[in-house]
């Protein structure tokens, strides 16, 4: 698990080819979901915010945990600005907006459990995602007592979350970069960006279409690289993260770049 961007070619993924091809005939439907995705992931991020639970505050980034969650509320948010739309009004569709909603109520309560946090971002002890905590908002059992109670719903618990104490040595999770920058020229692209305190290294992810980079350099130890050999007239996607020890940040936002064949005055 882990946090991740929820993009509007998840929430489209969720309607058939058919349904698809109807929706590209009404007039500002697919920009209609993106913007009532985005609304919805902000709403979410906000009340885990409220709630004391760590969060990421961009990026469009939410727990893998609550991703369908958030796609069901934004496509039923969605489908009721959409009139014309009434026949995607699916009861399946129906009850998973339900059953979202309810969860969000639990989150806003704190009493839906843990929730991956971003490491990082909770290094304290006794965290969002500790047996202490979890019995604590599940349970109504006074805390003196909480030691002898089991975790009621232990599906709420998630095994992969960072442990609640941070060892003494690490030197924590590394900033996503900052100032990240292309510049295109005949053939290549000169990529910049800003020293990260406690990175040792940086990965390079590049692509030929938007949202679909991998890795392409790893262990880049200066804040430049020039990507040499390109094509004029095609454009290159690309994405940054830094790493260290403690692992590997989530990406900067998406940049692109078309190399020309002639400079730029």
């Amino acid at each position: 698990m882990a946090w991740k961007a929820l993009l509007p070619a998840e929430a489209l993924a969720k309607f058939t080819a058919s349904e698809v091809t109807l929706l590209q005939g009404v007039q500002g439907s697919t920009a209609g979901l993106a913007n009532s995705l985005t609304v919805v992931i902000n709403e979410w991020v906000a009340t885990l915010n409220a709630a004391n639970y760590p969060v990421v505050l961009n990026s469009n980034q939410v727990p893998d945990q609550l991703r369908r969650h958030i796609v069901a509320a934004a496509i039923w948010a969605w489908l009721r600005d959409f009139p014309k739309l009434a026949i995607f009004k699916t009861d399946d569709r129906k009850n998973a907006a339900s059953d979202a909603e309810k969860v969000l109520e639990k989150i806003a309560a704190r009493t839906y459990g843990a929730i991956e946090s971003p490491y990082g971002t909770d290094q304290t002890t006794a965290n969002w995602n500790s047996l202490q905590k979890v019995v604590g908002r599940m349970s109504p059992i006074p805390p003196a007592q909480q030691q002898l109670q089991q975790v009621p719903n232990p599906i709420y618990v998630n095994p992969n979350a960072p442990s609640d104490t941070v060892p003494s040595n690490s030197p924590g999770m590394p900033q996503i970069p900052v100032g990240f920058q292309a510049f295109p020229a005949p053939g290549k692209v000169a990529l910049m960006w800003d020293t990260v305190n406690v990175a040792t290294s940086y990965n390079l992810y590049r692509a030929l279409a938007t949202g679909q980079e991998a890795l392409f350099v790893s262990g880049i130890t200066g804040t430049n690289y020039v990507d040499n050999g390109l094509t004029n007239g095609t454009t290159y996607y690309y994405k940054l993260t830094s790493v260290n020890s403690a692992g590997e940040s989530q990406p900067t936002v998406e940049l692109q770049a078309t190399p020309l064949a002639t400079e730029l005055p």
